[in-house]
């Protein structure tokens, strides 16, 4: 009976050829791509949310002083409303 001896270095540096390393790195780059998608869809809604209240803030603002006009009162008008 031969038995064949190994060293203990040759078995921790022989390489597996099961693609697991190739697995895990291709995971990682889907990761970054599915991490964007799920935390960047809200937070663009957000963004389109803060400029719509900034527009509206402002379309209001125009209108308020468009309607006070001239008049001495002018400033009350528009903080009253």
């Amino acid at each position: 009976i031969e038995r064949s001896v190994r060293s203990p270095v040759a078995a921790v540096t022989r390489r597996h050829p099961s693609g697991r390393g190739a697995t895990m790195v291709e995971f990682a780059i889907i990761l970054v791509a599915l991490f964007t998608l799920i935390f960047g869809i809200p937070e663009g809604g957000f963004a389109v949310r803060a400029r719509s209240a900034v527009n509206n803030a402002v379309d209001d603002a125009a209108r308020r002083g468009a309607v006070a006009g001239t008049s001495a009162d002018a400033d009350y008008l528009s903080m009253r409303h």
